[in-house]
């Protein structure tokens, strides 16, 4: 009975103690920490930013630099996006730089004789190519958007994005181009 009784004080202990062991912290990605903020049109560009992260996973995978040029993202979304791509960055030990290709020349990040970002890749959102049919209301956006490494390492396409239940999501992408 005794050595029962030694048992269960033992195990008892064991388990406080383990109990007590914080466990491991979720890894911080934009998805787990940012979900209040979905409405916000930075996440519709957010979501862009995730495909093309997905798409060719090689290409960028462990540079220094994730650049953006936020140049013809929507004034309303800078702030947003700027933030959300502040926070993935850090979580993934990167710097994150607002530049345009131009700007990344001029600072040496990019050598332009060799169309080359060697510490890093350049995500870039504009127009779409094509002009789109019809109205895009305040539900629905409609951007390009590329990622480039150099001159035969980029990848993009037209995101049409569709604002439902409060949350921006991927509706379609067309005129997807690899290089």
């Amino acid at each position: 009975m005794k050595r029962i009784l030694i048992l269960l004080c033992a195990l008892a202990l064991l388990f406080t103690a383990c109990a007590a062991q914080p466990g491991p912290e979720p890894e911080t990605t934009i998805e787990t920490t940012l979900i209040s903020e979905t409405s916000d049109r930075g996440w519709a560009y957010c979501q862009a930013f995730l495909y093309l992260l997905q798409t060719d996973g090689e290409l960028g995978g462990g540079d220094k630099y994730l650049a953006m040029d936020m140049t013809n993202v929507q004034e309303d979304a800078r702030a947003a996006l700027e933030r959300l791509m502040r926070d993935y960055c850090a979580g993934k030990g990167q710097t994150f730089l607002v530049a345009t290709y131009e700007e990344l020349v001029r600072q040496g990040h990019i050598n332009e004789q060799e169309l080359y970002f060697e510490e890093g890749i350049l995500y870039q959102f504009g127009k779409p190519d094509e002009p789109i049919v019809g109205k895009v209301g305040p539900d629905e956006m409609v951007f390009a958007a590329s990622k480039w490494k150099g001159g035969l390492a980029g990848y993009g396409a037209t995101f049409f994005m569709k604002l439902s239940d409060e949350k921006w999501t991927l509706n379609r992408t067309e005129n997807e181009w690899i290089s």
